[in-house]
């Protein structure tokens, strides 16, 4: 499986995320799904609080979360929320440059999977998927040996 892998030299911007995240909600270490990830990864899901899709989406974001047990930062284009995700971290043209090339690419909702100690990351989903999608998805990438070196 060919998965292509990008950087994200936003850390100080994981950071204040996590700053968000932390305040709201802890997230436990283990995933049944996978083997134990010690607070390397991360999803990020970008949305827009006016998009149909996102709000449809949410609940199988929030499923997916509770799954796999990993920290979910949500980034929201025009800074508000959607139902389960009330602290969003607003969009700035470097994070949609980093993540999307151009705004005209940014489809939402969309995940990513972070390695959050190198900036490291791979799409996972654009769209409405459903959870079943969003999950094997997830266990094909975790499971890619060569995706997940190339993430280190």
């Amino acid at each position: 499986m060919f998965i292509r892998v990008k950087v994200l030299w936003f850390g100080f911007l994981l950071m204040f995320a996590h700053s968000v995240s932390a305040n709201t909600t802890s997230y436990p270490s283990f995933s049944p799904h996978t083997q134990v990830m010690d607070g390397q990864y991360a999803v990020v899901f970008f949305h827009f609080s006016e998009c149909i899709q996102c709000h449809h989406f949410s609940p199988t974001m929030m499923q997916f979360q509770k799954a796999i047990g990993l920290p979910v930062y949500d980034f929201s284009f025009d800074g508000k929320p959607i139902p389960g995700f009330q602290v969003p971290v607003p969009v700035t043209p470097d994070i949609t440059n980093a993540f999307f090339g151009n705004i005209k690419n940014a489809v939402t909702p969309a995940t990513f999977l972070i390695n959050i100690n190198t900036g490291k990351y791979v799409r996972m989903s654009e769209g409405n998927v459903t959870y079943q999608s969003l999950l094997s998805t997830y266990k094909k990438i975790r499971n890619d040996a060569p995706t997940m070196e190339s993430m280190q």
